[in-house]
């Protein structure tokens, strides 16, 4: 069997704990819009799908961030 040093470790674990907190940060968010009554999750992933792809990339965040700026 083979082991890891105590620095892949160390780092293995910020990465885990990293991930946690940002599934946690997004269940906040997903609990603060679930409770806003106009809010329609749909209508918010067709405006942010500006390349039509049908799934999210970061470009797609990237147009629509610059749409809003301008």
């Amino acid at each position: 069997m083979r082991t890891i040093s105590n620095g892949t470790r160390v780092l293995l674990g910020n990465v885990i704990r990293t991930i946690a907190d940002q599934e946690r940060d997004t269940e906040v968010m997903r609990e603060l819009l679930a409770q806003l009554k106009n809010f329609e999750p749909y209508t918010a992933f067709t405006r942010l799908d500006r390349l039509k792809l049908g799934h999210l990339v970061p470009k797609s965040f990237d147009l629509f961030l610059r749409l809003l700026l301008y």
